[in-house]
């Protein structure tokens, strides 16, 4: 499931994909933040509510951004489990998606439980979530490297 963009810049064809506009919220608790996107979708993605295609298409933003040499986005969720798995020449490294609806004590456990990757990088489209998370992540004494997220084409 990709933008136009990030379609284009992955070389990806859009021929069978389900073209899907979705409206999410941008940002939670922040009134009239709602955004309006044109998402190509895989058939397998059909079902899947607005909110779960936002925080994919935010997961591909961020591959796109860092631009690993292998990555993998599980389509399968949970605490345990971050929002990309990548690969660097230097190690392993887990990306987390930040829209904003986790609260501190989730934030607190995936932390925890993604120690064990070379880095954790922590993306939002929101800058002060980020300044947010990575005060919370030095209180634990775990490091993240922010990852800000520009605005969706």
């Amino acid at each position: 499931m990709v933008t136009r963009k990030q379609a284009k810049r992955l070389s990806l064809p859009l021929e069978g994909r389900l073209h899907r506009r979705i409206e999410v919220a941008a940002e939670r608790g922040k009134g009239k933040n709602r955004i309006l996107l044109d998402l190509y979708l895989d058939p397998s993605l059909e079902g899947y509510p607005a909110s779960a295609l936002y925080h994919l298409v935010l997961s591909v933003q961020g591959v796109l951004l860092l631009s690993p040499t292998a990555w993998e986005i599980p389509l399968a969720g949970g605490v345990s489990i971050p929002d990309a798995f990548l690969l660097f020449p230097w190690g392993t490294a887990y990306l987390e998606v930040d829209t904003g609806h986790y609260a501190r004590e989730t934030v607190k456990e995936k932390l925890r439980l993604f120690r064990k990757a070379d880095r954790v990088y922590w993306a939002s489209p929101n800058r002060s979530r980020l300044d947010w998370a990575q005060d919370l992540a030095a209180t634990y004494g775990t490091p993240l490297v922010p990852l800000w997220l520009p605005p969706l084409e």
